[in-house]
């Protein structure tokens, strides 16, 4: 996990991310998605079980911190608009987005792409809430 988020810090701390929060969350996703085929273990373990060693409370789990992380980075690029929580929204979408991960990696392969787009479809609905402007 700490793998996987310091590639994506990488990405924002270079100036490699897209211009907009749709494409960013997509190349978020692409790393998450070559992660789980490329780091053994990496999907396999459940997140909540390790403890964080950066946390003095060990009662918050992975997926609370991999969404404070991203979170943090994407509104401190891309802003934080409309009146849905901020961590909550991305806590949702970390924990459907690793179930529907997972779930493509369990499918026939050309199942594949359809859970990954259903994914995406439901990833940018979800941040959208906090990403997107609101029209006045």
């Amino acid at each position: 996990m700490e793998t996987y988020l310091r590639e994506v810090e990488e990405l924002f701390a270079a100036d490699l991310i897209a211009d907009t929060w749709h494409e960013a969350m997509k190349q978020v996703v692409t790393v998450y998605m070559r992660m789980l085929v490329e780091v053994p273990g990496f999907g396999r373990v459940r997140f909540s079980d390790l403890l964080d060693s950066h946390r003095l409370d060990s009662s918050v789990d992975q997926y609370e911190l991999m969404a404070e992380r991203l979170a943090d980075m994407f509104v401190s690029r891309f802003g934080a608009h409309g009146d849905a929580p901020v961590v909550l929204t991305f806590r949702i979408a970390v924990q459907t987005a690793d179930a529907l991960f997972k779930l493509a990696e369990r499918v026939d392969e050309k199942d594949r792409a359809h859970v990954v787009g259903t994914a995406n479809e439901l990833l940018t609905g979800m941040l959208g809430s906090v990403l997107e402007p609101q029209s006045p």
